[in-house]
C-alpha cells in the first residue's frame, strides 16, 4: 500500500518521516491513519515513519506536547515532515520549527494547506511545500457516464455560480454520476429495488466508473475511500500550485531564512502556477451553498449539488418511474461519505 508523495520524496533521497495528526475527539484524522498503517505506506515506499505524534489541541498539554514532539524530529532531523490536520497543528508545527530554526528537507500537508488563516499564519512556510489532490481543473478527458469533459463542467460551473472551482465541486457531480449510474444499472435489472441500498451498495462497491472527477476509473474500497490516482502538487508561492513528478519536484526546500518573494511576482504572491482556489477553504462555502440534498449509498459518499440537480433528477425519475420530489424524500436519509483529500 504505497503513498504516491512518500514514492516521490523517496526518489529524491529521503529516507525518514515524521507524522502529525489531529487526534481531538470527534475530529480524529489519526483514527484512520494509525501509526501501524503509516509505517506500512512509508515502508511500502521505501523509508521509514520514525516518529508518529498524535495531538489534541484542545488538551492542557498540547503546546508542550507538540513543542516537544518537534524537537524530538528536529534534533534527530528526519527528512520529511507530514501533517494531517483541519487547521491548529498545521499553524503551530510551523511557528514551533521556526523557534528551532530548523527546515525539514520535506514538507507534506493534508487539507489545512487551503485553508486562508493557515496560509496567512504560515506564510512563506507554505512555499515548497506539497499537497495531494483528487481532482485538476486542467487534466483534459471526458466522463464516461454524462459525456460531459472535464473543460465543459469548469467552465459550466464558473459561468453559472461566478466562483472558482474546486475538488469538492467535482466530487459531489462524480457522485450524482456514480449513483444514477448504478440506479440505472438496476433499473435494468429489477426496477423494485432502485431505492434499495443494501443493492446498489454492492454496485457501487464492486464497480469501476468513468466520471469527472479522473481520468481514470473511479472505484471504492472495501473500508468506503474512492480509489483512484491521485495528482502531487507543490506549492510555487504560498498562493500557487504547480503538478509535480520526480522530474519537477523541488528537494530539498530552501531553509526558512533563504525564502524570499520572486522578483517577478505578479501581485497574489505568486510567480506562476495554478491558483489554488480550488483546492482551498472555499470548499466550506461551496459544499454548503451547493449541497441540495445527502443523497447517495454508503459506499460511495456523495452528495448533490445545484449544479448536478438538471442532469441527476431527470435521469433518476426516468429510471425509476417516479417524480423527483419522491426520489429526494426516499434518498435524503441515506448518507455516506465525500470523496475528498488523500490522508498521506
Amino acid at each position: 500500500m504505497k503513498s504516491k508523495i512518500t514514492v516521490l520524496y523517496q526518489s529524491q533521497g529521503a529516507m525518514t518521516g515524521a507524522y502529525f495528526c489531529t487526534s481531538t475527539a470527534g475530529l480524529s484524522v489519526c483514527d484512520d491513519s494509525p501509526q501501524s498503517l503509516m509505517e506500512e505506506k512509508f515502508a511500502a515506499s521505501g523509508m521509514t515513519l520514525s516518529y508518529y505524534f498524535p495531538l489534541d489541541p484542545t488538551s492542557a498539554t498540547y503546546t508542550t506536547d507538540l513543542n516537544n514532539a518537534m524537537a524530538t524530529i528536529s534534533t534527530a532531523d528526519v527528512d520529511l515532515l507530514a501533517i494531517q490536520d483541519y487547521q491548529q497543528i498545521c499553524i503551530d508545527a510551523i511557528a514551533s520549527a521556526r523557534a528551532l530554526d530548523w527546515t525539514p528537507n520535506g514538507l507534506f500537508f493534508s487539507v489545512c494547506d487551503g485553508d486562508p488563516e493557515v496560509q496567512a499564519a504560515i506564510g512563506d512556510a507554505l512555499w515548497y511545500a506539497t499537497a495531494s489532490t483528487i481532482w485538476s481543473p486542467e487534466a483534459v478527458y471526458q466522463s464516461g457516464i454524462s459525456g460531459i469533459t472535464n473543460q465543459e463542467f469548469v467552465e459550466e460551473f464558473e459561468e453559472e455560480f461566478q466562483r472558482d472551482i474546486h475538488y469538492l465541486t467535482a466530487s459531489a457531480f462524480a457522485g450524482g454520476e456514480i449513483l444514477v449510474n448504478v440506479i440505472e444499472q438496476q433499473a435494468a435489472i429489477d426496477v423494485s429495488k432502485v431505492l434499495d441500498t443494501t443493492t446498489l451498495n454492492y454496485l457501487v462497491g464492486n464497480g469501476s466508473f468513468s466520471t469527472i472527477l479522473s481520468p481514470d476509473n473511479v472505484s471504492f474500497a472495501s473500508n468506503h475511500q474512492v480509489e483512484v490516482n491521485w495528482i502531487q502538487l507543490q506549492y510555487t508561492t504560498a498562493a500557487t500550485t504547480a503538478v509535480i513528478d520526480s522530474s519537477t519536484i523541488t528537494y530539498p526546500m530552501p531553509s526558512w531564512s533563504d525564502r524570499a518573494v520572486a522578483s517577478n511576482d505578479d501581485g497574489n504572491g505568486g510567480t506562476g502556477g495554478t491558483t489554488n482556489n480550488y483546492y482551498g477553504d472555499e470548499s466550506k462555502t461551496q459544499a454548503t451553498d451547493l449541497v441540495i440534498t445527502a443523497m447517495v449509498c454508503f459506499l460511495g459518499g456523495v452528495f448533490m449539488t445545484t449544479g448536478l440537480f438538471m442532469y441527476v433528477m431527470p435521469r433518476m425519475a426516468k429510471s425509476m418511474q417516479n417524480s423527483r420530489t419522491e426520489m429526494i424524500t426516499s434518498t435524503a436519509n441515506v448518507m455516506g461519505k465525500d470523496i475528498g483529500n488523500e490522508e498521506l
